[in-house]
């Protein structure tokens, strides 16, 4: 396939530039987000690394407070525009809140708090 070719495809089929562009970074496995895994343990770290910074700094905020915080940042906002979920739109903190608070989901979010530094869950 030439890039004629993908061009023509892609009008043919109502790709937008932005959307073939995340497409491929999608599919890309060198250092894009491959999928769901990928995009929960990447809100985990985040998460856990808020946690961490709140202890150290003695602020002793909820959960919840940790959530809106990460939630507003550009840094999370890019990274979910860059995931597979990208194209969405919703409102992030209460699906992270019931997210972290799952009992299903202790393991990673463990493994996400192990990987910034600390030994137990915040």
């Amino acid at each position: 396939m030439k890039w004629n070719d993908l061009k023509t495809y892609c009008k043919k089929h109502n790709y937008s530039p932005e959307n073939v562009l995340r497409l491929i970074k999608r599919y890309n496995r060198s250092g894009y987000f491959r999928g769901k895994k990928d995009w929960k343990m990447t809100r985990f770290r985040m998460y856990a690394h808020e946690r961490i910074k709140m202890k150290n700094d003695l602020y002793r905020g909820s959960k919840k407070d940790a959530v809106s915080n990460i939630v507003s940042t550009p840094e999370f906002q890019n990274k979910f525009k860059e995931s597979i979920y990208g194209n969405l739109s919703y409102d992030h903190a209460p699906l992270l809140t019931q997210l972290i608070s799952e009992p299903r989901q202790h393991r990673d979010l463990k493994k996400a708090f192990q990987l910034e530094g600390s030994q137990e869950i915040i």
